[in-house]
């Protein structure tokens, strides 16, 4: 997951996350368990600070990212983008990621989810390169309160309204 991030951080798609493993419900509104509570599957609603929402159009930055994510092989090619697209591949068009790119990979170590001894998909030098650029981002300090400049929130709002009630 991280990996894709980067890769389209490196492309000059700079992408805001908006749920990862936290910020989403364990199951989807079909019923379905999320990609997510595994850890297999990520929103991002912004890219280069551009929201998603009102600019999926085909040329666009969301469409750019769901065709370099297509060009993707092996353990790092995503199992579903779902968005306004549906362009062959992995794509699902579905109306309620009007606002967010919805990344999903399959489960890590298959449908057991149990990654075995010798399965990694990084090798040997690869996590030392993962780990160093990892420690080269800065952790923004996080306030425990709401800083003088917040908005109020009116209920439930989120970054991305499509699962709103889940």
């Amino acid at each position: 997951m991280l990996a894709s991030l980067a890769y389209l951080a490196e492309v000059g798609l700079a992408p805001t996350v908006t749920s990862l493993k936290c910020g989403h419900s364990f199951y989807t509104a079909s019923g379905n368990v999320s990609a997510h509570s595994s850890g297999d599957a990520v929103d991002v609603a912004r890219w280069n600070g551009q929201p998603v929402l009102g600019n999926q159009q085909k040329g666009g930055p969301t469409y750019q990212a769901i065709k370099r994510m297509m060009l993707l092989q092996g353990t790092m090619k995503p199992q579903q983008l779902i968005s306004l697209f549906e362009i062959g591949g992995p794509t699902i068009r579905m109306g309620d990621h009007a606002d967010h790119l919805h990344i999903g990979f399959p489960r890590a170590g298959g449908e057991s989810g149990r990654a075995g001894v010798g399965s990694s998909v990084l090798k040997g030098k690869q996590w030392s390169n993962l780990v160093g650029r990892l420690g080269k981002i800065d952790n923004p300090a996080v306030p425990r309160r709401p800083s003088k400049y917040s908005l109020p929130s009116k209920g439930d709002e989120r970054s991305s309204g499509a699962h709103r009630g889940e």
